[in-house]
């Protein structure tokens, strides 16, 4: 990445030292043929950390080490920006701003470029996809999409590429909204793990407009709402679910989607999303966690009564291979892979007097 030219400069570099939770504030900009979504890309020394999907004018967070990192954003048409940020430890702004390209390469190897490493496996769907690098050793669940949303090395997901914290990520849950226009509050309570998040949480959550057509946050559009959070696990449970392959796992998690009567759009996005980032060639066991452990793992808080479906997969190895790192942690001592029962769907948590619907999905990896 140290090779990496700046494609077009930041509109501004912002730093705010009063703000006590300190993150890189990514605000994308993009006019005329150049207003459309972009997957915004941030990482460090050859290693790809973060990957969202933002609107034109939306805005992502990202919980960061001191350092020096790299930020680019691709769009689908001939749109990109490229910027380079020593981030301090105190908050930072960074305004990117899209243009059209005349010099632009194939997504796959202007994506690479983007992060200078073999590492790079994979983007969603719409931007190409890449194999798995033929040296990982299958240890922990290979997030295709260059190691997001953990940076891998040959043990699994490397912890300290990033801010410390539990033993378990919950790596992009999504949670889509829908009813009647009105402004929500959605408070993520345990904030303080998260990783990133898109649009920005900060400390007083996200306020969106629900509209028909999504979930409006400061004029941009965004489909869903979106975080990554490392957590202890506390409340999570580990003696229910279901082992297999790849193609097994997935078509279990997506018809629990569906009997739980999640919108298609919803199931849609995690099939897009997943078949291409799952991990292949090894057994793992998935263990669903639902409204009650998740109140207590990751709990969120609405403004107004939500009829709330929760689903976060909890994705570990069935078997651990000799040389890998154990699942020592406390929170995985009731994982037993030989010893799971059949996981039993629960009903959703109706809110009293709800008019809107909220179903949020995501996976989840240990984090050694």
């Amino acid at each position: 990445m140290g090779d990496m030219k700046p494609i077009i400069p930041l509109v501004s570099v912002l730093f705010v030292s009063s703000v006590a939770h300190a993150q890189l504030l990514v605000e994308l900009k993009g006019t005329g043929a150049c207003r459309e979504e972009a997957e915004v890309f941030v990482g460090r020394e050859k290693t790809f950390l973060f990957h969202v999907q933002l609107p034109s004018g939306g805005n992502a967070e990202f919980k960061l080490k001191k350092g020096q990192y790299d930020v680019r954003a691709l769009t689908k048409s001939n749109c990109a920006a490229t910027a380079t940020v020593d981030f301090d430890g105190k908050q930072t702004v960074l305004e990117v701003k899209l243009d059209k390209r005349k010099d632009r390469l194939p997504a796959q190897t202007d994506s690479a470029a983007a992060v200078g490493t073999s590492m790079f496996a994979g983007v969603r769907g719409n931007f190409g996809m890449w194999p798995m690098p033929w040296w990982y050793p299958y240890y922990y669940p290979y997030y295709a999409n260059i190691g997001y949303p953990c940076a891998w090395s040959y043990y699994g997901c490397m912890g300290p590429q990033y801010p410390s914290g539990g033993p378990i990520v919950m790596g992009k849950p999504n949670i889509y909204i829908s009813g009647p226009a009105a402004r929500l509050k959605v408070n993520l309570k345990s904030f303080k793990g998260l990783m990133a998040s898109a649009p920005a949480h900060m400390e007083k959550g996200w306020s969106v407009d629900v509209k028909p057509e999504g979930l409006s946050h400061n004029g941009a559009i965004y489909r869903y709402l979106y975080y990554d959070l490392r957590t202890a696990g506390s409340g999570l449970q580990f003696t229910q679910g279901y082992c297999g392959g790849k193609d097994e796992l997935l078509s279990k998690m997506e018809s629990d989607l569906k009997a739980a009567s999640y919108p298609a759009q919803a199931v849609d996005d995690f099939r897009d999303h997943w078949s291409v980032h799952f991990p292949s060639g090894r057994d793992y066991c998935v263990l669903p966690q639902a409204n009650e452990e998740l109140a207590a793992a990751a709990p969120l808080e609405y403004s107004a009564p939500v009829f709330e479906t929760r689903r976060v997969y909890v994705v570990l190895p069935r078997k651990i291979v000799k040389g890998e790192p154990a699942l020592a942690a406390a929170v995985f001592k009731d994982y037993k892979a030989d010893q799971l029962k059949e996981w039993s769907p629960r009903a959703r948590r109706e809110g009293a007097g709800a008019k809107h619907a909220a179903f949020e999905w995501g996976l989840a990896f240990a984090f050694p």
